[in-house]
């Protein structure tokens, strides 16, 4: 059974920059699963796995988002950077920037991804301290020491809504909220239930359901049949929809990135729940609106 559409952060990349291939398993880490952002003061060049010992509690390792992540960021300067820092933790921007030889290139991405949070605070301050640098300048030696010459601004930390599009944008993903939750109070949104609220809803009961789509297929022995899965901030939403649908809604079935759907509720003799497509409507000026919102920092 092949997936005919990109993973959820393609989808939303789509509408902010050109997309590129995903650097982590499309699927979300299960529950019980901690998640740490990308880190130039802890992480390395691939994904990896932290506090281990937590195995012999029986619970899961966290993982650690590697410096690959980040859009822009060669495995060349992630060497360069890791290397630096075995040899003496960096104590500032400039320190990281200097001693790790990043070009403005490297830099620019390192910020663009978040990535120097534990050294600037956020993406705005960083963008400021990087901007900073003399590039033209001989890099000092490492045997001078570390320099920190901040000049004493600092700059409000971004929205909410600014992290997530430039999360989106730099890393492909979030671990901040679902674009779902900021978009929620939009009128449009508030005849619709949430994925996890499907499990009250009464077999044959009309609902409406919005979510980002992370997969539509169409099974060779479902005789035409498409399965769409919705994603919103409490789970995933698993819909059915009839080849007669597909062809009254096609467009919003191929293009549109979040998706309402109007349907009835079946529940299997297991419990899995389902809604029946009854009609698809594009919301994806959702986004636009969560984009344009967010242009608060040049």
């Amino acid at each position: 059974m092949a997936s005919t559409t990109p993973s959820t952060w393609e989808k939303i990349s789509s509408r902010l920059a050109p997309a590129r291939p995903p650097a982590v398993p499309k699927a979300a880490p299960g529950p019980g699963i901690a998640t740490r952002p990308v880190a130039a003061l802890h992480g390395h060049g691939d994904h990896t796995l932290e506090q281990r010992q937590r195995q012999k509690l029986g619970v899961q390792p966290a993982l650690r988002l590697g410096l690959r992540q980040i859009k822009g960021f060669n495995e060349e300067a992630a060497l360069r950077l890791v290397a630096a820092r075995s040899r003496q933790p960096f104590s500032s921007v400039r320190d990281l920037c200097e001693r790790a030889r990043l070009n403005r290139r490297e830099r620019e991405a390192l910020v663009a991804g978040n990535a120097l949070r534990g050294l600037s605070g956020h993406r705005h301050q960083a963008h400021w301290e990087a901007q900073a640098l003399e590039a033209s300048r001989p890099l000092l030696p490492d045997a001078q020491g570390p320099r920190d010459d901040h000049d004493g601004v600092y700059l409000d930390a971004p929205s909410e809504r600014t992290s997530l599009i430039e999360d989106y944008r730099h890393l492909g993903l979030t671990l901040g909220r679902h674009p779902m939750a900021l978009v929620r109070h939009l009128p449009r949104f508030k005849a619709c239930r949430r994925a996890s609220e499907l499990k009250r809803a009464r077999p044959g009961q009309l609902v409406r359901v919005a979510g980002l789509v992370t997969n539509r297929q169409r099974p060779g022995s479902a005789k035409g049949t498409l399965f769409m899965t919705l994603e919103d901030e409490t789970g995933n939403t698993n819909v059915v929809i009839w080849s007669a649908i597909q062809a009254r809604f096609r467009t919003v079935l191929l293009k549109s990135p979040l998706v309402t759907v109007t349907g009835t509720v079946e529940i299997s003799p297991e419990g899995i729940v389902h809604l029946m497509a009854g009609r698809l409507d594009d919301t994806s000026d959702a986004l636009d609106e969560l984009i344009v919102r967010s242009r608060d920092f040049k």
